[in-house]
């Protein structure tokens, strides 16, 4: 739904490399040019630092994006590179001897991507392989994995012009990107490896979801040339099911997240796919927020799980207890998490942010908490735009907002849908603001302070 909103362009890159500014401790959100584009992928290197890939879009130009950030947040370097016209995007990035590898493709198959840059950010090797440019296949890369100095690629491949099904496909590449071993399965049509973890008997799986007519989950295992040895059906007995995440434990089992009509499931399994546990994960969530879809999982070696979304993220113990750890605002969505060297957990997403009721930003969001799940405080913080929450949301007589700063005062301006100012006023954290005169309806609330401003919407009952 984004697609229909006109986002503002802050421009502020060269083609080759720009410099921004991030803090964990305050999640401060980082702003780019971004038409809609999220955040692909985020991992933590051996040094510590957090590398996070992306896709930019400038006009009618794409280019992909690579940052790294310190441990504390502050960022290294940025590289903006490969400008492309054919919708690319790199889906996964690791890091092996100083160098960052990087594969990625085209929303539809027709192009693979490999990029390779150094420990400094600067671009190494950055290919696109056309279309049909080897074994007269349209392949895009969907996932990786890196073992003994070989790249495994998993993806999706279109074996005919004119043929609208598509065929999961798995690649062993060196590492400059040559094809050592290519494998397609046509035999089951609209099917795509979206996930490849290396077990510790030195055999490679797969996670190959069904989607647009079969909506399966399927578990393919490889050996490290590339030759499939088995294969099979995820969960048959729940019939019909939508993908999201899965994680790969220490003992190798892995932990699937799941959606069956728009309930989430996590559904633990051995190395060969076959059920350990189910859990089903309740979505209803204090002072009545309903989180409206996970996006990502991630589990500590205590098989904790953390899962994250719209609105919220969430901890699920090894007994099945849950715990809400944050909760966002509807305008945050989170996009990837996984656990830190320090226990923490780290993640990335996006920030929609009104200016207007048919104009906002969207702004690339990072985060960072401790071992228990809370966001690490930092003793300048002053105003966090993505904290600022409207409660009650949807309101009736009155609205109060949370998460500014204490004793700090804000002019707010609510205007409707039509841009026309309803009324102004001035308000601290927690002050109730009078909405009795209000009919039905969408309504915006701009607050500023100094060169500090947020626009949040609110509905009216």
């Amino acid at each position: 739904m984004y697609r229909l909103i006109k986002l503002l362009i802050f421009t502020f890159c060269t083609h080759w490399a720009c410099y921004v500014q991030a803090q964990f401790g305050f999640e401060k959100t980082i702003k780019f040019s971004l038409d809609t584009e999220d955040p692909w992928f985020i991992f933590e290197d051996q040094q510590g630092h957090f590398i996070i890939t992306a896709t930019t879009a400038i006009d009618a130009q794409r280019s992909l994006l690579a940052i790294k950030l310190k441990p504390n947040g502050n960022t290294k370097w940025l590289c903006n590179y490969g400008i492309s016209l054919e919708y690319d995007d790199m889906f996964w990035g690791t890091q092996f001897n100083n160098q960052y590898y990087f594969l990625g493709g085209g929303s539809f198959p027709g192009s693979r991507l490999f990029s390779r840059l150094s420990n400094n950010g600067v671009v190494l090797q950055d290919t696109m392989y056309s279309s049909r440019s080897i074994f007269n296949v349209s392949t895009s890369y969907k996932c990786g994995a890196l073992f003994q100095q070989k790249m495994y690629a998993g993806g999706q491949s279109l074996p005919e012009r004119g043929r609208s099904n598509n065929c999961p496909t798995f690649n062993v590449l060196d590492l400059q990107g040559n094809i050592i071993s290519h494998q397609q399965f046509c035999d089951t049509f609209d099917q795509m490896i979206q996930r490849l973890y290396v077990t510790k008997n030195k055999q490679v799986n797969a996670i190959v979801e069904g989607y647009r007519r079969i909506y399966t989950c399927d578990f393919f295992v490889f050996d490290t040339l590339g030759n499939l040895l088995a294969k099979k059906q995820l969960f048959p007995w729940l019939g019909q099911i939508d993908f999201v995440d899965a994680v790969q434990h220490a003992d190798d089992t892995y932990t699937f997240l799941i959606e069956k009509n728009s309930r989430p499931f996590l559904l633990r399994t051995n190395n060969m796919g076959d059920t350990l546990r189910t859990y089903l994960v309740e979505t209803e969530q204090p002072e009545d927020t309903i989180l409206a879809s996970f996006n990502c999982l991630t589990a500590n070696n205590n098989f904790d799980y953390f899962l994250a979304g719209i609105g919220a993220m969430v901890k699920i113990d090894s007994n099945g207890y849950k715990t809400v750890l944050k909760i966002f605002d509807d305008n945050t969505t989170i996009k990837r998490i996984n656990v830190a060297k320090d226990g923490g957990i780290f993640g990335c997403g996006h920030v929609l942010t009104y200016t207007s009721p048919t104009e906002g930003n969207l702004d690339l969001y990072i985060f960072k908490t401790d071992t228990l799940g809370n966001v690490i405080p930092t003793p300048d913080e002053l105003f966090n735009a993505a904290k600022v929450v409207l409660y009650p949301n949807p309101a009736n007589t009155s609205i109060s907002i949370l998460g500014l700063p204490d004793e700090v005062e804000y002019t707010y301006t609510i205007t409707n849908t039509l841009g026309q100012k309803i009324t102004s006023g001035t308000a601290q954290n927690e002050t109730p603001i009078n909405l009795q005169t209000f009919n039905q309806g969408l309504y915006f609330i701009t607050l500023q302070n100094g060169n500090q401003n947020t626009t949040k919407r609110f509905m009216v009952e």
